[in-house]
């Protein structure tokens, strides 16, 4: 999802978007890589977002999105524990793995499978950067890691009290990193090979 797409889908959830809502960011050694770094909202009944977007020189895309929901449970539009489960096993099907009762997480493969049993634990805990290459994430992803989602939530009395949803594309980190340092890197080697050296 681009930025320019998310604008619209933020404002059509009820999360217009103020100018002070974005944040730009360019990267060190690389001409033109000026962009869209991240964008973050709330609203009093909707909570907060944020998302955070790849780096040139590929397309910018979402990496990594991040929800809460504090609800009042004395007011209407909390939801109950019940509701809450049910929504998102119709949504995203059984958790993967659930480290307790309030922590649920989804792992998916590159090509939208479950990720392998083997490798769940270390898919969830996963957080890169946006733009600094992690091999140890190229790794992860290389044996299955593609999309982790991950929701924990408090309730009280069988009412939701706080809900957070945390997505991470590892895979699209990994991708869009590399390319990010790659080509720093060459536009940093080539303005080096222009120079001469003073002996």
């Amino acid at each position: 999802m681009s930025p320019d797409e998310a604008r619209l889908i933020l404002k059509d959830q009820g999360f217009p978007l103020q100018p002070g809502d974005v944040s730009e960011a360019a990267i060190e050694g690389l001409p033109n890589s000026r962009h869209i770094a991240s964008m973050a909202t709330s609203s009093k009944l909707l909570g907060s977002i944020s998302l955070h977007f790849s780096a040139p020189p590929t397309p910018s895309g979402v990496i990594r999105l991040d929800r809460s929901v504090q609800y009042n449970k004395e007011e209407s539009g909390a939801p109950s524990e019940f509701n809450l489960l049910k929504a998102l096993n119709d949504k995203f099907g059984e958790p993967m793995h659930r480290l307790d009762a309030t922590y649920l997480s989804w792992i998916w493969t590159v090509d939208g499978k479950p990720a392998p049993i083997s490798i769940r634990e270390r898919c969830r805990n996963m957080s890169p950067s946006p733009t600094t290459f992690d091999p140890q994430v190229q790794k992860m992803v290389d044996e299955g890691c593609g999309v982790v989602l991950s929701v924990t939530y408090k309730a009280e009395g069988g009412v939701v009290t706080y809900v957070r949803q945390y997505m991470v594309d590892l895979a699209g980190a990994a991708t869009a990193s590399k390319a990010t340092v790659q080509a720093a890197g060459e536009k940093t080697l080539d303005r080096a090979n222009k120079q001469k050296p003073a002996l």
